[in-house]
């Protein structure tokens, strides 16, 4: 009879009897079947798993409906019912596989009923069900998929299948069905879910091959969104922990990524995890950077932010990204800009003038990119790069960020370049570094850059060196080298703005002199014999001086 009722249910949501009452819903309000159902269950389930498999199947028929019979057949204590067959008949797969297809049914968007389920200690009892039956893919998929539900809804049931050991249960199920990707699906969610809460879980899994399994899992789900957006996050999550972690990840890691992004550009999360990835990875030292390089991150990252030009978020990250990747590395720098780095980032910038975090990143990734070439400055000219980054210098006054990589920027680029150095001065690039420097007297970094970006004006132009003595840039100067003498940048970078403005100009010199810079440059190099630059532009200055 069982079996008769529930191929009757099964005919299909909405079918409708001949009165016009919902069918499923008439077999259970009108004819009292969930009442009749448990207590079939109750009195013969022990003897009869195939009548267990009927009343169970046609229980989740049921609860798939509605809301309201979802409830009704909750509080007749389906849970209980179902939770009961999978103890009295452990080794009966099928049965196993319709009681979790029930359970997930009755979870469905119920509250009380997976709360129902945590206390009737249905997680063990599954996660019991899965370990025992790890090589069937049916039963594998049935109950992950229970799992996943009730951990996406609570994070005690979370908490309660880590606990019962279900990253565990899931890692083996990934690595038993690496050829099955019905079972990777659903493994996989579920491993991510139990992962994100924290730290020691995520450790917890990556003690027992979760690194290498989610390595396999992704390429072999490669062409699905979801399973990449998951992988990408949680690999992200396991990077930002440690060093030693992002060392174990700099390899093969990183190419799982870059091959997720490359086959889904649309995907916002993916994009954002693959620039994320990279900023992390670059940001421990100068060999990282070197083989993030190689593997191909700025590319990646170029990419991001071509496919999503109107994505805030993306591009500011991927700025972020491409600085630490150029940080005091040439061999990037000449790669991100084959890559057309240059473009990416100026463009960026020019669309989202008002976006803090992106005009922060983007001058330091220009400055960084133009810090050992010649050509790249250039570049940066042509596209509008030196008016966009005046612009960010102009915008954000207090952001400290901007004012020492956009003065660093506008250094190199004013370098030998009369032509750059003319839109400087004409976009008021001597007002507003002498300003940074009245406004960040205090930050060494914001004071040095604004004075290498005065001495790249004044170095071969006679011309700019009156305007500089003229707008008040010597006494600037000199005030921040008396103000930070432990500060070797600010020294160097001041002696040699002092010297450029005074070449060939007696009266800048007797300014220079007045201002008490001479005595400043003498003690300045006494307590920083170290210093290189300190030392070739202090005795400059004194040559110049003393001339």
């Amino acid at each position: 009879i069982a079996d008769l009722l529930r191929r009757i249910a099964a005919v299909g949501a909405g079918t409708r009897t001949a009165s016009g009452a919902g069918l499923r819903g008439h077999m259970l309000w009108t004819l009292g079947l969930g009442e009749l159902i448990a207590e079939a269950m109750r009195r013969h389930g022990a003897a009869s798993s195939t009548l267990q498999e009927n009343c169970c199947s046609l229980l989740g028929l049921l609860a798939a409906e509605t809301t309201a019979m979802r409830a009704a057949l909750v509080a007749l204590g389906a849970n209980d019912l179902v939770l009961g067959a999978l103890r009295q008949h452990p080794r009966v797969n099928e049965l196993q596989i319709i009681v979790c297809s029930a359970l997930d049914a009755f979870a469905l968007d119920n509250a009380e009923s997976q709360a129902q389920i945590l206390q009737l200690g249905g997680i063990a009892l599954i996660l019991q069900t899965l370990r025992a039956n790890a090589d069937i893919a049916t039963v594998q998929v049935a109950g992950c998929t229970v799992l996943q539900s009730l951990a996406a809804g609570a994070a005690e049931a979370r908490a309660e299948i880590v606990v019962k050991g279900g990253i565990e249960v899931c890692l083996t199920a990934l690595g038993i069905h690496a050829a099955a990707p019905e079972v990777l699906l659903i493994a996989f969610e579920l491993l991510c879910s139990l992962t994100r809460d924290g730290p020691e879980r995520r450790a917890r899994a990556v003690a027992r091959e979760g690194l290498e399994l989610t390595y396999a899992t992704m390429r072999t789900l490669i062409g699905d969104g979801p399973s990449q957006e998951r992988g990408c996050e949680l690999l992200v999550e396991v990077a930002a922990e440690s060093a030693e972690l992002r060392a174990r990840l700099l390899a093969e890691g990183l190419k799982v990524l870059i091959e997720a992004g490359a086959e889904h550009p649309s995907l916002e999360k993916v994009q954002l995890s693959v620039c994320s990835m990279v900023h992390k990875l670059a940001s421990d030292s100068l060999d990282s950077r070197k083989r993030v390089g190689l593997l191909g991150g700025a590319e990646a990252v170029l990419e991001a932010m071509r496919h999503h030009l109107k994505k805030t978020d993306i591009q500011a990250l991927a700025c972020a990204a491409l600085q630490q990747l150029a940080v005091r590395c040439p061999e990037n720098a000449l790669r991100m800009a084959a890559a057309k780095a240059v473009k990416g980032i100026c463009m960026a910038m020019y669309k989202s003038e008002k976006c803090l975090e992106l005009q922060e990143h983007g001058c330091a990734a220009l400055r960084f990119l133009s810090a050992d070439s010649e050509e790249i400055p250039e570049e940066v000219s042509d596209l509008g790069g030196l008016q966009i980054v005046v612009q960010a210098i102009e915008n954000f006054p207090d952001s400290l960020p901007v004012q020492e990589h956009g003065f660093a920027v506008l250094s190199h680029l004013g370098w030998h370049h009369a032509e750059n150095q003319e839109t400087i001065i004409l976009k008021e690039g001597i007002e507003l570094a002498l300003a940074a420097m009245r406004k960040h007297a205090e930050i060494p970094k914001v004071l040095a850059f604004a004075c290498a970006c005065l001495e790249s004006l004044a170095y071969d132009s006679k011309e700019n060196r009156l305007k500089l003595a003229k707008a008040g840039a010597i006494e600037a100067i000199v005030q921040a080298m008396k103000d930070h003498p432990g500060a070797a940048n600010v020294q160097a970078y001041g002696c040699a703005a002092l010297q450029s403005i005074g070449t060939q100009s007696f009266a800048n010199r007797r300014s220079i002199m007045q201002a008490g810079a001479e005595d400043v440059v003498i003690e300045a190099m006494e307590a920083h014999p170290n210093s290189w630059k300190l030392q070739e532009f202090g005795q400059m200055l004194l040559d110049t001086l003393e001339n």
